[in-house]
């Protein structure tokens, strides 16, 4: 049987922020904190921080134990929290489906105060709809072939450095695979040739501000590609 080619290769796009990237290690994604990948596969449980959100469907996207892709849809129950049916080692996208919630969005393990868990894998800030973290891990059985990304640092002033360390962690071992340094301003950079990053590779984009704090984005673009038909 014929393999069409979006079963062989299909685009991947990240795009990933912080409202406040400041002093203190953190990870580009709205909650502004560091993000740290689960452990092992786990059920997770999705809460809104508004009491209102209680219909509005999400659709979570991840991998299992084996990093084999799943997903499923959940309604939001506001604090309360709704669990999921299928344990997750990663969480790669979080996608509202339907209206329009007043809460941010989190998915997690453990205790949650204002529907916030103890344990945060998965976030979407107020109003985004979508979840927007420079963190994603590469499926089993795909490679991914990075084409090109971008840095934007926006401080108060135009004196404040941003340094952003990009990490891969390959079986345990976390590699430093690019450290970025910039003033105010856009940066886009190509990899020519493309740079091919292996299945089950963690990817994260953290750092610091010189000083005061500064919106910070990063994007990364590319394909997936199968690794056998």
């Amino acid at each position: 049987m014929a393999t069409t080619p979006y079963t062989r290769q299909r685009p991947i796009f990240r795009t990933g922020y912080n409202p406040a990237f400041d002093g203190t290690n953190g990870t580009i994604w709205p909650k502004n904190t560091l993000y740290a990948f689960p452990a092992s596969a786990t059920i997770m449980t999705l809460y809104s921080s508004s009491t209102a959100d209680t219909t509005q469907l999400v659709l979570v996207e991840g991998l299992d134990a084996n990093y084999a892709e799943i997903s499923e849809v959940l309604a939001l129950n506001g604090q309360t929290g709704r669990a999921t049916t299928l344990a997750y080692l990663r969480i790669n996208n979080l996608t509202v489906l339907s209206d329009s919630p007043l809460g941010n969005i989190s998915l997690g393990t453990g205790a949650a105060t204002g529907g916030l868990p103890a344990n945060t894998y998965g976030y979407i800030a107020a109003t985004d709809n979508l979840s927007a973290a420079a963190v994603y891990t590469v499926p089993a059985n795909w490679t991914l072939r990075l084409i090109s990304g971008s840095l934007s640092v926006g401080g108060s002033t135009g004196s404040q450095v941003a340094t952003i360390n990009f990490y891969s962690t390959i079986n345990g071992v976390r590699y430093l695979t690019s450290k970025i340094g910039s003033v105010n301003g856009f940066q886009f950079f190509s990899y020519n040739p493309a740079l091919d990053v292996p299945e089950k590779t963690d990817i994260v984009a953290e750092g610091t501000m010189s000083s005061g704090t500064a919106l910070v984005t990063s994007t990364f673009n590319g394909f997936l590609v199968k690794n056998t038909l």
